[in-house]
């Protein structure tokens, strides 16, 4: 994704599509938070954003984690704040 461009998360996921076979696995991590921040220079995704993200593949496993006295633990999404440090990991299949 280059810096600076509002469209660079959706053309990186159109060039992971482009180049991935049908049923190929793509792992993304991403930080995710309670509400979006999606501006010029910082992409800070919540779970609606994700899910459109990555409409163009069929299964979908968001598992997430947030910064706890040093390490990552697992959580729920119930569980995200707009100041916790939170990521997720994302496996998605392309669809055959």
């Amino acid at each position: 994704m280059l810096e600076g461009d509002n469209e660079g998360d959706k053309k990186a996921i159109k060039e992971i599509m482009r180049i991935l076979k049908h049923g190929g696995l793509c792992l993304v991590t991403c930080p995710i938070t309670f509400k979006a921040k999606l501006t010029t220079y910082e992409r800070v995704y919540d779970l609606t954003s994700l899910e459109n993200l990555f409409r163009g593949f069929t299964t979908k496993v968001m598992k997430i984690f947030k910064e706890k006295n040093g390490y990552w633990v697992e959580c729920s999404a119930s569980e995200l704040s707009n100041s916790s440090k939170s990521v997720c990991l994302i496996s998605a299949i392309k669809r055959a």
